[in-house]
């Protein structure tokens, strides 16, 4: 009976020091964007810049708009610039489901939609993002100006890479079952499991209000989300969608992970090659490049060459509807 009241005793103390750390981590990082209502609840989109082309940063598995921080900082120099955050992430409202690919692109649309930014687009997406970037272009192919695909994944990929690869998923996906269950009594926070697992990704600048929001309550519900729609949207049948001739850039990692064993990460490495290949030949208007000194963040490891990638596209984008007129 003790250690049944001291197990409650911890529980509830664990969730008022989680209930009021969130408080006032909403209160000291207020969302530097807006919320728009969608179908899948508040979303939150940030934009920057000004240009009559508008630029969408979709962001890799579990990552909110502060990812593309030092990219967007940049981007909006030259071009109008908008990151949002998936259901659950960043500054959204909490995940209630898994989404497919094609669900994500539609409450993008619907997000756009609501804070009246018409296109053209140029899609930027990284690793998951890429999918989610070709989803959208599919479904609105006359909106689309150019893609940047950042280390995209590909649809495919479940049933080309090692089975290793495979078990890292699963493995994230345990992680975020358990800790989903641990969030609202703050042993995430407790732990600074958020710090462990991406704090150095981020700038100083924007690194504490990244780690507030990773550890709000219902940011390991929406990992384990991401995680199975990542699953679902690269275990697909059929290839990827020709993009025809719009202008594209794919950025590769030059590297994928030197801790493998030599034979293990040759045959990663070729595969993955194989498949960064091709999503170059979606489009006949295409360009690979490879990141040499990045690893699977490039955006993180080499901004500058994402943001180059950018530039080129808008400056193609702008090229090509001067011609049309």
């Amino acid at each position: 009976m003790m250690l049944l009241f001291v197990v409650l005793l911890l529980l509830i103390v664990g969730f008022i020091y989680q209930s009021n750390a969130s408080r006032r981590d909403l209160e000291k990082f207020p969302a530097p964007g807006k919320l728009v209502k969608t179908s899948q609840g508040d979303i939150h989109l940030h934009c920057q810049g000004q240009g009559d082309v508008t630029v969408i940063l979709e962001s890799g598995q579990g990552d909110s708009s502060l990812d593309w921080a030092v990219v967007q900082s940049a981007v909006a120099q030259f071009a109008r610039v908008c990151t949002y955050d998936r259901p659950g992430l960043g500054w959204s409202s909490p995940a209630t489901n898994i989404l497919t690919a094609q669900q994500i692109a539609d409450n993008l649309h619907q997000t756009l939609k609501g804070a009246d930014i018409a296109g053209p687009y140029i899609l930027v997406g990284h690793s998951i993002g890429g999918v989610y970037a070709r989803a959208f272009a599919q479904q609105h192919s006359k909106d689309i100006a150019g893609l940047v695909f950042v280390d995209s994944a590909h649809e495919n990929q479940r049933y080309r890479l090692p089975s290793d690869m495979i078990k890292e998923g699963t493995i994230l996906k345990g992680f975020a079952s358990v800790f989903r269950a641990l969030a609202p009594v703050g042993i995430p926070r407790a732990l600074k499991l958020a710090d462990r697992m991406q704090g150095d990704n981020f700038p100083d600048d924007v690194r504490p209000a990244a780690m507030a929001r990773m550890y709000q309550s219902h940011f390991f519900k929406a990992l384990f989300n991401e995680v199975k729609a990542s699953e679902l949207s690269t275990a697909q049948t059929e290839p990827p969608a020709d993009l025809g001739n719009t202008p594209l850039i794919v950025l590769s990692r030059g590297g994928i992970n030197p801790d493998l064993p030599e034979a293990q990460f040759k045959q990663l490495k070729q595969i993955w090659n194989e498949l960064q290949q091709n999503l170059v030949n979606l489009s006949t208007n295409s360009q690979h490049i490879i990141a040499e000194k990045s690893g699977h963040y490039i955006h993180h490891d080499q901004p500058e060459l994402v943001v180059n990638a950018i530039r080129q596209i808008v400056n193609a984008s702008q090229t090509r509807r001067g011609n049309i007129r």
